[in-house]
């Protein structure tokens, strides 16, 4: 994956939350990877202790124990940059109540969420979209620095659909993109401006996204690719003609995980759906 993204002069920052090993995070960034990218403010921890300094987490950041993490962590380590997710109003009001209430002078670099009518998070529009980038370049306490978006929940594994419907996801993006660059909505302490899509499906098909040009600055295009080591085998559809894919264990729920779990629900994407946070 590495050479895959370096042929295509795009960066990597591989998702370490399905192993968690440090030893996994040191081999990746000394093969050259850019970064990692994390689920949870308490991984951020172990991915700087495994001496990570580009860290994305890929999730919204919304209670005050993680943003009293995050905070904390930076202060110790002036050498990491870190980026987390906002996809919402909601979500920057509650960090901008948590920045008030700490009397903290903290400024979080943040990625603009794009998503996908029906998926769990996101910006669904053009409408949504605008508001919010204005609304972040404004706010003490953030730093608008880049869009996001996860094009996997969209794949079929069907090479027709699948390409339709990423293709119409990268237009969203690149238009949302051209239109906070033409409002200088990004952040002025910024060299580049970061676009970061790749889920383990479909990937490929967002290289375009990562490659774009003609804004105001130079493109910093991370992709983001989980399940490098295959944990989850009954995840891994048949992407390619070659083989069959891993058939998921038999129940309701992955091995490991049937037993209670305590956490935050993080979003409610969508009625009767909720995101459970959990460490």
């Amino acid at each position: 994956m590495q050479d895959f993204a370096r042929r295509r002069g795009i960066v990597l920052a591989p998702h370490g939350k399905s192993t968690m090993s440090p030893e996994l995070f040191a081999l990746q960034l000394q093969a050259g990877a850019w970064g990692l990218t994390l689920a949870t403010a308490f991984q951020v921890g172990t991915g700087v202790s495994a001496g990570a300094r580009r860290i994305i987490v890929a999730n919204q950041v919304v209670c005050n124990a993680d943003l009293d993490t995050l905070d904390a962590l930076l202060a110790r380590h002036a050498d990491v940059r870190l980026w987390f997710l906002v996809d919402s109003l909601a979500q920057l009001a509650l960090i901008e109540g948590w920045a008030a209430r700490r009397a903290s002078a903290r400024v979080f670099d943040v990625l603009l969420e794009m998503g996908i009518p029906g998926q769990r998070t996101g910006c669904r529009s053009l409408e949504l979209r605008l508001p919010l980038a204005r609304a972040l370049a404004a706010s003490p306490v953030a730093r608008l620095a880049g869009i996001e978006c996860y094009e996997g929940g969209v794949a079929r594994c069907n090479s027709e659909h699948d390409a339709r419907e990423v293709t119409g996801l990268v237009r969203r993006v690149v238009e949302a993109a051209r239109a906070c660059d033409a409002e200088g909505l990004w952040s002025v302490d910024a060299d580049d401006i970061v676009l970061t899509a790749g889920g383990w499906a479909v990937f490929d098909l967002v290289v375009p996204l990562l490659q774009l040009q003609g804004l105001s600055r130079p493109v910093r295009g991370v992709i983001v690719l989980g399940l490098l080591h295959h944990p989850r085998p009954w995840q891994l559809p048949a992407l390619s003609h070659t083989g069959a894919a891993a058939r998921r264990p038999a129940g309701n729920s992955a091995p490991g995980l049937d037993r209670l779990v305590h956490g935050a629900v993080g979003v409610r994407g969508r009625p009767g759906a909720a995101d459970l946070r959990t460490a």
